[in-house]
């Protein structure tokens, strides 16, 4: 595919470090290619069996194994989530003030399983939008050792502190719900997440490479993590020197920096290929076909999530404003091609990212999967990373 390779190799001439890209259709391997660097200093290039830091690209597998404890009659999507964490019964919800003097109101609507999986569960990130979201950022996400030093018992304490920033089910907003969501299934299985994972997703996909930490003879194989400067990059992470060389207490449902899991390119296509042949990893069934469609297909209604985004400056969300856009049980969808960033998508691509700027979608009718992998910290909510995968999404479905 000389189209796909000239652009690959145009990211990098234009400002990525190094990526990979690897398209299936069906259970077929129909391109793969890799360009540039995983440590620029060195010189060393990419390699397929290099290691990601996929940060968010955790929530829909985390998502995944919800459904399968769903399938098994564990949970169901519109139980509570204060059946399995009281200490989250009764929030409040956040309506005026400041960060030392709030306004708050009691919770109309009890939060469900499926508001966490959808991100409509009245929860944030951190950040200085509201106090609600300086309080998470403050309580659980200032500290880049957070992750390392608190377990989930600990993220609940500082959680069941902070208002909810809308009342659940009631609009879309980025968030923290699936690190809850992955508490959930702590408490549910009565085991840890990166344990759950291990045992239901990972080992069945043969999926290898995939989690929450690397051991001292991968180290070569992690990629360096970047920034884009105006001229040339900034170095965020060595990965001699990398957080996932340490093992966590809290594991991350959400990927939410600085952690999360790690993967390869040919691991996490193992998962994607699961959801596009109705749930099934060759002879096994994974997760049934019903399930399969209910995780993949918009929940949000006729409402695109521009229309239900809590917060109308559009900051907390990376693909345009979100407009022609709803959200699955473990990802987006693309609900109305000609509204979205998207143009040339169908109708009921599935996709999802990470923080490093790693990238994966699906296309259910024509079961194509495809997944891009590079380790840039700063590129979404900006022209050139925009660019970048509307591009890739333009040539790639002109090519297969």
């Amino acid at each position: 595919m000389p189209k796909l390779d000239l652009l690959l190799d145009g990211f990098i001439a234009n400002g990525l470090v190094g990526c990979s890209l690897l398209v299936f259709k069906g259970n077929s391997e129909k391109y793969y290619y890799q360009t540039g660097f995983k440590d620029i200093e060195n010189k060393r290039s990419i390699q397929r069996d290099d290691i990601y830091r996929i940060y968010s690209m955790t929530k829909s597998l985390v998502c995944f194994g919800m459904m399968i404890l769903i399938q098994k009659g564990k949970v169901s999507l519109d139980d509570s989530v204060a059946n399995f964490i009281p200490e989250l019964n009764d929030l409040e919800v956040y309506v005026s003030g400041k960060i030392t003097n709030q306004i708050v109101e009691k919770n109309r609507k009890e939060m469900t399983i499926k508001n966490l999986m959808t991100h409509q569960a009245g929860l944030t990130y951190g950040s200085e939008i509201t106090p609600v979201h300086q309080l998470v950022h403050e309580k659980l996400w200032m500290n880049p050792e957070t992750n390392l030093t608190l377990d989930s018992d600990d993220i609940i304490q500082k959680l069941k502190e902070i208002p909810l920033y809308y009342h659940p089910g009631e609009n879309w907003h980025y968030s923290i719900a699936i690190d809850v969501l992955g508490i959930v299934i702590e408490r549910t299985s009565k085991k840890t997440l990166n344990m759950f994972l291990e045992e239901n997703v990972f080992g069945p996909l043969g999926m290898k490479d995939t989690g929450f930490s690397i051991a001292k003879d991968q180290v070569d194989r992690l990629t360096n993590l970047y920034k884009k400067l105006d001229s040339g990059y900034e170095l965020v992470e060595n990965n001699s020197e990398s957080l996932y060389l340490k093992n966590p207490l809290f594991f991350s449902g959400g990927g939410s920096y600085p952690l999360g899991l790690v993967s390869t390119i040919d691991d996490y296509m193992k998962y994607l290929n699961v959801l596009n042949n109705n749930g099934k990893s060759f002879d096994k069934i994974i997760l049934n076909t019903e399930f399969i469609k209910e995780f993949i297909k918009s929940q949000t209604g006729n409402s695109s999530l521009d229309i239900l985004e809590k917060n109308k400056r559009g900051d907390a969300f990376n693909f345009g404003n979100g407009s022609g856009l709803g959200h699955g049980l473990g990802g987006a969808v693309v609900t109305k091609p000609s509204e979205s960033i998207f143009k040339s998508s169908p109708s009921g691509e599935f996709f999802w990212c990470g923080y490093a700027f790693t990238h994966f979608w699906i296309e259910p009718k024509e079961r194509l999967s495809v997944v891009f992998m590079t380790q840039m910290a700063n590129l979404y909510q900006t022209k050139f990373g925009n660019n970048i995968l509307v591009s890739l999404k333009d040539t790639i479905y002109n090519s297969f």
